[in-house]
């Protein structure tokens, strides 16, 4: 009788532990992924910066920082569904003009990033110009067409300390970006937060 109460506590035991394995799988994959898009998260975004700053400040990397003109306008106009559908369908484009060896994120909202392996500031550029052009294409979705557009922040990633500074860069390049009209880029320059510090 003991024995079987002991098998039948193990039993329990080794579903517990199951359970929470599977819980903490879980975890895991919402820490590093952005639900909605499949897209990495902030969190690994900021891992990977920090990780090439460490082991490759020599090399040329440059992180793009996306922000969605607009996409207010379509939550309030079609509803969060659409809103959803439509940051799915950038996660998409995004995805499909940047090479496959470079790490994609949605920071949050309507912010996305990109860091460029290999890839000189001029170059980040033509890949800047590539993503404005795709994203202003209209999309259709099941409300019926929509269009926004987005402005990008360039980072040359071989000027920074760490991922927070790199992101933070962007972040006001991208206001630039905002600031001179939307749907355009800006690169980064330590001015522009000088200006927006005064």
């Amino acid at each position: 009788m003991a024995t079987v109460i002991w098998i039948l506590v193990g039993e329990v035991v080794a579903g517990y532990a199951s359970v929470h394995r599977a819980r903490s799988d879980v975890l895991r994959k919402t820490a590093h992924t952005d639900i909605l898009t499949g897209l990495a998260s902030r969190l690994v975004m900021t891992q990977w910066i920090d990780g090439f700053i460490a082991t490759a400040q020599a090399r040329d990397a440059s992180l793009l920082v996306l922000d969605l003109d607009g996409f207010k306008a379509v939550n309030d106009a079609y509803g969060h569904s659409v809103g959803d559908e439509l940051l799915v369908a950038i996660g998409e484009r995004i995805r499909a003009n940047v090479s496959a060896d470079d790490v994609i994120a949605r920071l949050g909202g309507d912010e996305f990033a990109v860091l460029l392996e290999r890839c000189t500031p001029g170059e980040a550029i033509l890949v800047a110009k590539r993503l404005i052009e795709s994203v202003a294409r209209p999309l259709d979705l099941t409300r019926g067409s929509v269009a926004v557009t987005t402005s990008v922040g360039i980072v040359d990633l071989t000027t920074c300390p760490n991922a927070q500074d790199a992101l933070g860069d962007g972040d006001v390049a991208m206001y630039e970006a905002k600031l001179a009209g939307k749907n355009r880029y800006s690169l980064y320059k330590p001015e522009m937060a000088e200006r927006i510090a005064a």
